[in-house]
């Protein structure tokens, strides 16, 4: 007897792409190049101390922020201490908006007034021999484009 049952050949079988298929792949495109840039932007900034002086009560601490990208972030805030000869001396904060333009540096700047109790043993300096014999350190967390960023400059 012959076997008259033959296997049918299968067409192989192209599965059509469809619309939510697309839109799904374009999405995730889309949230892989946000972060990317997020990324990309947070570890490009460069935060450059450019001078404390004394200033109105106390001091006035200037730091500069380097966009080297060409992206424009938002600097939504800073928080952070300023430290004299590795003795926090006083609290540094900015909660405005401020805007860092691509390829450019902007200035930041804080006006503080010590707490002479932190300064301790670093005032009989200061009184004696003025300030640049103390070296000053910002330390604290920056918030651009709402990732933190932590930043650590010795002026």
């Amino acid at each position: 007897m012959w076997n008259t049952c033959q296997r049918k050949k299968q067409e192989p079988k192209f599965r059509a792409v469809k619309t939510n298929d697309l839109l799904l792949g374009l999405g995730l495109a889309g949230l892989a190049y946000y972060a990317y840039t997020r990324y990309t932007l947070g570890s490009n900034l460069n935060f450059i101390p450019l001078g404390v002086t004394p200033g109105g009560n106390g001091l006035v601490v200037t730091i500069g922020i380097q966009n080297p990208t060409s992206n424009t972030a938002t600097l939504n805030s800073f928080a952070g201490n300023i430290l004299a000869n590795n003795s926090a001396i006083a609290s540094v904060s900015n909660f405005q908006g401020m805007t860092l333009a691509p390829n450019a540096q902007t200035q930041l700047q804080f006006s503080v007034t010590p707490n002479l109790l932190g300064l301790g043993m670093d005032l009989y300096t200061f009184i004696t021999d003025g300030i640049s014999n103390l070296k000053f350190s910002l330390v604290g967390t920056a918030n651009v484009n709402n990732t933190p960023l932590p930043v650590n400059i010795n002026f």
